[in-house]
């Protein structure tokens, strides 16, 4: 069955439904991609059950990337930060499909969601900065450092409106 950038058929967001979580810890397989993935809060191991309670957050609003009713291609969340900007987090696509367009797809869907519901307003981010494909990515979709705001291991980036 081909994958909907195959068929020219991209994929929108939803919301996730308890099926989503399923899957997407699933794509978690230890300690050190959950910490890397979604911070200290989220202690692994965890279950599809209990995983969107460790992802709440005040404000958030997660995503799926993908059709209704179909298993999840990405996920991601949006939430306000002071100073009017949206902070895009927990960034994640399935992993048979990275390479593929999907994470840029992600990121184009999630940022059309904050302006959707938030307006012109920066947004940023943090990436790892030894995650060469995503800070590349980043920086593709218009993300520049805050070199003041990140630190030696992870890179702090805003895209202004």
């Amino acid at each position: 069955m081909p994958l909907p950038l195959d068929t020219g058929q991209a994929p929108g967001l939803r919301a996730p439904v308890p099926a989503d979580y399923d899957t997407i810890a699933l794509w978690l397989p230890d300690a050190d991609t959950t910490l890397r993935w979604a911070g200290p809060l989220v202690r692994w191991p965890f279950t599809g059950a209990t995983l969107p309670a460790l992802l709440a957050a005040p404000n958030a609003t997660s995503r799926v990337l993908g059709p209704p009713d179909e298993p999840p291609l990405g996920f991601g969340q949006h939430w306000p930060r002071e100073g009017g900007a949206v902070h895009l987090g927990r960034l994640l696509v399935a992993p048979g499909l990275r390479g593929r367009g999907f994470g840029r797809l992600l990121l184009e869907r999630l940022i059309d969601d904050v302006r959707a519901r938030h307006g012109a307003v920066p947004i940023t981010l943090r990436v790892y900065r030894d995650n060469t494909p995503a800070l590349a990515l980043y920086t593709r979709l218009g993300f520049g450092p805050v070199e003041e705001s990140g630190d030696t291991d992870v890179a702090f980036m805003r895209l202004d409106p």
